[in-house]
Order: C-alpha cells, then sequence, then structure tokens
C-alpha cells in the first residue's frame, strides 16, 4: 500500500467520519452495501447516495438522490470527509459536478473503479483523489483491524 494511502487512512479515521457512499445499495451481498457497512461498524456516519433508492433506508439512514442531497440533510449542512464511490468507471465522469459542488476532502473510487481524467479535476480543485482501493481492506490493515 502506498504511504500516502495509509496517511490518509490514519487522517480520515482520526475521528469518526463522515462518509457519503456513492452508489449505495440496499443489496447486502453487494459490495457496496457491505463496505459502507464495515465502516459504519467502525464508527464512520454512512450517508448513502443512490437516485434509485432515494427515500428509503440503507444502513438506517436516508438514501439521498445526489451527494449534495445527502449535505443538505445533515445539521447545518456540515461537510463530509470522503466520498466512496461505488460507480462503473464509465460512470464516474457523471458524478463530477455533483462532487465539485459537494467540495469533500477526499474521493475514494473503490476497487476497479478509476476514471483518470475526473481525478485530474478533482485534484485540481483541491480534492484528494484514491482510485482502485478498497476502503474496508486498507482501512482494516492500516489500523489493525
Amino acid at each position: 500500500m502506498p504511504p500516502i494511502v495509509a496517511d490518509l487512512v490514519r487522517d480520515l479515521f482520526a475521528h469518526p467520519p463522515t462518509l457519503a457512499i456513492l452508489g449505495a445499495t440496499t443489496l447486502r451481498h453487494r459490495a457496496a452495501y457491505s463496505v459502507p457497512a464495515y465502516l459504519q461498524h467502525h464508527g464512520a456516519t454512512i450517508l448513502p447516495v443512490n437516485p434509485r433508492y432515494a427515500g428509503q433506508a440503507i444502513l438506517d439512514r436516508t438514501c439521498a438522490s445526489s451527494v449534495v442531497e445527502a449535505i443538505e440533510a445533515l445539521p447545518a449542512h456540515a461537510p463530509i470527509d470522503a466520498v466512496v464511490m461505488f460507480r462503473r468507471s464509465e460512470a464516474v465522469a457523471d458524478h463530477l459536478s455533483d462532487l465539485l459542488d459537494a467540495g469533500p476532502t477526499v474521493v475514494w473510487m473503490q476497487l476497479g473503479i478509476r476514471s483518470d481524467s475526473v481525478a485530474n479535476v478533482l485534484e485540481q480543485h483541491g480534492i484528494q483523489v484514491v482510485q482502485d482501493r478498497c476502503l474496508k481492506v486498507d482501512h482494516a490493515r492500516v489500523l489493525g483491524f
């Protein structure tokens, strides 16, 4: 694991983070459910985001249709620490405007997800980007769970 990723995981979990889960699902056998469940179990506040499930409960939280909508539902529009993406690589660009409007500290593209063009734009706006890595696996390795 690159040292920068290990440092980022430590920084994210130095306090209980707020994580928007873009592409969250109600299907328990999918990584877009099990990874957020793991992160929630380890103290993260999970904000599920998926227009297909908007208004429904995922992991006891109401699912929003966009990252911005999820933030607007927080008290005083509190910031989020990261957006964890569970979308196909070819769909990542569809969320660029929402990601820029939300202004997270980090955008984490899960294992198998990569978009260098979107990553470049996000980084130009001061947003850290991790691509093609599983936050659950990296969290467990770095923090010993």
